[in-house]
Order: structure tokens, then C-alpha cells, then sequence
């Protein structure tokens, strides 16, 4: 289910805890684009994920594109949002479409590549 979210809450932040809470509480798959303030995230929740090589995780989280307004990058606004993202699942977070030093970054951090573009932190 894609959903597309124009809402009054006043963050990026506060919309993925409503999103992840929502999608929880119904299961499945979920979808969904949010944004305010000109940040912009799409992310997918999945109750039960098949993973090649790792197995069944469930309740993951998915982060599908991040578009960050060029004020606030390189000020930490992504690593924050990950983290937030990383307690938000109960298995793993991945986060696709990654290269350069954020890669880099996330790999320092815990992340491993599962597929080509791809990495996961197991919660």
C-alpha cells in the first residue's frame, strides 16, 4: 500500500513514528513518501521480510530515497534520521541507493551490503 503523506505534523522525523506506528499496528507491507520543510524520505515497512543468505526478518524498515535541502546537509541531519530509523525496526533497517562517503559512512557504522545497492543493519 503506497501512501503519500501531506500532513500537519511538523517533521520528517515525527511522520516516519506515525508511519512505522500505523503500519505496525495494521501489518504487511506499507509504503509511503513523506515530507516537510523541503526534506523528503520514501520509505517501505515490511511485518516479514525473506532475505537471501540472512533468513526471515520481520517489522524491517526500508529507507528508498532521502533528499536532504543543501542548508542542512553535512550538518548530521541523515545519521540522526538513521538512527531514529535503526530504533524504529525491530530487525533490521536497510537503506538502498547509497554510495560515495555515505556508503562509506554506513559501513563504518554496522551496515553490510546484502545486495548490489543495498545495506542492512540487523537492530
Amino acid at each position: 500500500m503506497m501512501v503519500s503523506r501531506h500532513l500537519s505534523i511538523p517533521s520528517v522525523e515525527l511522520q516516519t513514528i506515525e508511519f512505522v506506528y500505523d503500519a505496525r499496528r495494521t501489518g504487511g507491507t506499507h509504503e509511503a513518501c513523506l515530507s516537510f520543510n523541503g526534506f523528503h524520505v520514501c520509505l517501505e515497512y515490511n511485518a516479514e521480510l525473506t532475505v537471501p543468505r540472512v533468513g526471515v526478518l520481520k517489522a524491517t524498515l526500508s529507507v528508498q530515497s532521502v533528499y536532504v535541502p543543501p542548508r542542512y546537509r553535512r550538518r548530521g541531519w541523515l545519521s540522526t534520521y538513521l538512527s531514529l530509523c535503526h530504533l524504529l525496526a525491530e530487525d533490521a533497517l536497510f537503506v538502498a541507493g547509497t554510495y560515495g562517503g555515505v556508503r562509506q559512512s554506513l559501513i563504518r557504522d554496522g551496515f553490510e551490503e546484502v545486495a548490489p545497492g543495498i545495506l542492512m543493519c540487523r537492530s
